[in-house]
């Protein structure tokens, strides 16, 4: 069983590792930090599809699972990324349940009857994908939604304004769609250690974050965070794309 899948069907709490750059020896030692999940990047990222399997391998060594964003949800690019041994995908650019269920349909016809193994996520980033949320988080099969608060920024008129008061109300009016149907969605300002915003340091391990920027404890809160670099934290989850 997809332990981090596992995890979330429970009701818990998934840290989603960000290295922001494709190093296999950075994701096998985050496995020791406490990480479920290592983020591979493959659409704003360098990593190709032998990086993408030296990356999943890392991460199944070091007891995570990995959950991978693709450039294009093609079915043949789906597959491939697959059979490279990620173990899901994460859809960018959704806006309506129909492409959720197209989402869902690409990794059920590629895994077959391992698709209840695999992580499939969605990201909504844009007016219209807020607009379309409890369609898109009724869809079966799928496990999370990610909030891209980068896209959806420069959607509603604020690019480079992720903090923007607009972009706030949009993001605290996706929690009771997703609450409703208890889906896990992911808060995107929380970084390793210390929350944006805030001067004390919080880990948001092991239970939802109810301080802000986070949103409330309900629903679960799925948090990504970054890799450090020259011993700073980085905001790991802006998504940029």
């Amino acid at each position: 069983m997809n332990r981090a899948k596992e995890k979330l069907q429970r009701g818990g709490t998934v840290l989603v590792f960000n290295p922001n750059f494709p190093s296999a020896s950075l994701v096998e030692h985050a496995g020791g930090l406490g990480f479920d999940v290592a983020f591979i990047d493959c659409e704003h990222g360098s990593a190709g599809f032998e990086r993408a399997e030296e990356l999943a391998r890392a991460a199944r060594a070091a007891g995570m699972t990995s959950i991978l964003r693709p450039w294009s949800r093609e079915q043949g690019l789906i597959t491939r990324f697959l059979d490279c041994g990620v173990g899901g995908i994460q859809f960018p650019g959704i806006d309506d349940a129909a492409a959720a269920r197209e989402a869902v349909g690409m990794v059920r016809a590629a895994r077959g009857d391992r698709f209840t193994d695999t992580l499939v996520t969605v990201m909504i980033e844009s007016k219209t994908a807020m607009e379309n949320l409890p369609g898109i988080v009724a869809v079966e099969g799928l496990d999370a939604v990610v909030v891209g608060l980068s896209d959806l920024a420069a959607s509603l008129g604020h690019p480079g304004e992720n903090r923007h008061p607009e972009v706030r109300r949009a993001r605290s009016a996706s929690s009771p769609p997703c609450a409703a149907r208890t889906a896990r969605l992911p808060d995107t300002t929380c970084i390793t250690g210390r929350m944006s915003g805030t001067s004390s340091p919080r880990v948001c391990a092991g239970s939802p974050c109810t301080q802000r920027p986070c949103l409330p404890a309900e629903p679960r809160i799925y948090v990504r965070c970054s890799a450090t670099r020259r011993g700073r934290s980085r905001r790991g989850m802006r998504d940029e794309g």
